[in-house]
């Protein structure tokens, strides 16, 4: 793979001046984007080691668990021989039906049949589940370095289980990813735990789908096994170095180290020409009129295969302190507050879907009427906005009850897949999450 090939990374603020008296809000946006490969450079492609870890608990029986076999089945079938397979189901008990085996035709055929014979049981030890797939891609990694390896888990329920915390999940996933093993998840129906399962695909680096209908989850699965195989740049970070004076906060939701003067934040992993968002919302001092503050924003990634961080060239920004007539007066550019807008309405769904699963409705009630009111200012004259408004606002006249699990999962989905820029593999098009929130 040549050198020069790399994530490119474009950066802007919404506006580039700030009050000299202090408390300005500006809005960074960071563009991170995978090359083209051309057809010579894609021939460097690593193979694939990936671990499918199947939830296969009381609740699975039927056409759900039909359907991961099925997800399953055409994950076998699409890989090359040179690739690695491994297999575990999860109950009370944790099975490994097939370990690191080789995709050849006689694997393969191995590895159907002991997917033919998963059965439902009883209880869901995900994080078990998850460990004992991880653990199968290790010994693989042992005998092979230069491979993609990934784990793919799908569950319908919570994990009653065993690790449970999706805080201590979290942190595991993270662990797994500076060891070069990233994890994507399924989640199944309507009662599957968004929390745990997020904070798996969150930290590991890699997605979380939503698959409300059991035909979906072979088409999310096998979405998430082609962008894996078109891979070339893994565990890509975001590095943001700013003033130690300015207050800075990701509004993306991405994992994030920060410390006074430096922020780095994890995007995951990226195909060829895709790209990743991350909107930061930085907060400023006071300031002399005429003095600039600057930033510097860069990326660095882990190409697939390799074991070292490349970390590519530095951009520098800047805001710039202003007398206040010339700091009001100032345009903005329209298209990127509008992403910031969409991103910023996303974040405010989720933490309100947060508050309604636990009945909070007191304190969900007091966090919207509080964003709403500087949403609402930022969003004043700025076109495409409308909806957004209005779907809060809609969220808010619903405020005082519980709402269905189907549109807590449509709304945490829909934000999630904003926030984090991700594309939907699902052909089914759903309507707005508020749609299902009023039917």
């Amino acid at each position: 793979m040549s050198n020069e090939l790399g994530i490119s990374v474009i950066a802007e603020f919404d506006r580039e001046l700030i009050w000299e008296r202090g408390r300005s809000v500006r809005y960074l946006e960071v563009d991170a984007t995978a090359p083209f490969m051309m057809e010579d450079q894609q021939t460097e492609k690593h193979p694939l080691n990936i671990a499918l870890v199947i939830d296969a608990s009381g609740s699975m029986a039927g056409e759900a668990l039909n359907c991961a076999k099925k997800a399953a089945e055409g994950v076998v079938k699409a890989l090359t021989p040179d690739s690695r397979i491994s297999i575990v189901s999860f109950a009370t008990e944790i099975i490994t039906h097939i370990e690191g085996v080789s995709a050849d035709p006689s694997q393969q055929k191995r590895a159907l049949a002991a997917i033919n014979q998963l059965e439902p049981r009883d209880s869901t030890n995900l994080g078990g589940g998850w460990m004992k797939g991880a653990e199968c891609l290790a010994r693989v990694m042992e005998e092979q370095t230069k491979m993609h390896n990934h784990v793919i888990l799908l569950s319908d329920g919570h994990a009653n289980y065993g690790v449970i915390d999706p805080e201590i999940l979290g942190h595991h996933a993270n662990q797994l990813r500076t060891r070069g093993i990233a994890t994507s998840t399924v989640g199944i129906g309507d009662h599957y735990s968004s929390e745990q399962l997020q904070a798996l695909a969150v930290h590991g680096g890699g997605m979380l789908h939503d698959a409300q209908f059991p035909h979906e989850i072979i088409e999310v699965v096998l979405g998430e096994l082609y962008t894996v195989q078109e891979t070339f740049f893994e565990d890509i970070a975001v590095h943001l170095s700013f003033p130690s004076s300015f207050t800075v906060e990701n509004i993306s939701a991405f994992p994030m180290e920060m410390d006074p003067s430096t922020a780095i934040t994890h995007i995951g992993m990226l195909a060829p020409q895709r790209n990743r968002n991350v909107i930061f919302r930085i907060i400023a001092p006071e300031g002399r009129a005429g003095n600039v503050a600057y930033f510097d924003v860069g990326a660095s990634w882990i190409r697939t295969g390799q074991v070292d961080r490349v970390y590519g060239k530095k951009l520098r920004k800047s805001l710039t302190f202003a007398h206040e007539s010339k700091n009001t007066g100032q345009p903005r550019k329209e298209e990127l507050s509008l992403r910031v807008a969409k991103c910023w309405q996303a974040a405010i769904v989720r933490k309100c879907v947060a508050y309604n699963k636990y009945k909070n409705f007191q304190e969900l009630i007091r966090y919207l009427d509080s964003s709403l009111k500087y949403f609402r200012r930022y969003c004043d004259d700025l076109p495409g906005t409308k909806t957004l408004i209005y779907e809060l606002q809609g969220m808010r006249e619903r405020a005082n009850r519980r709402w269905d699990e189907r549109s807590l999962k449509h709304m945490e989905h829909t934000s999630y897949m904003t926030q984090h820029s991700h594309q939907d593999y699902r052909s089914l098009q759903r309507g707005s999450w508020l749609d299902s929130l009023e039917s």
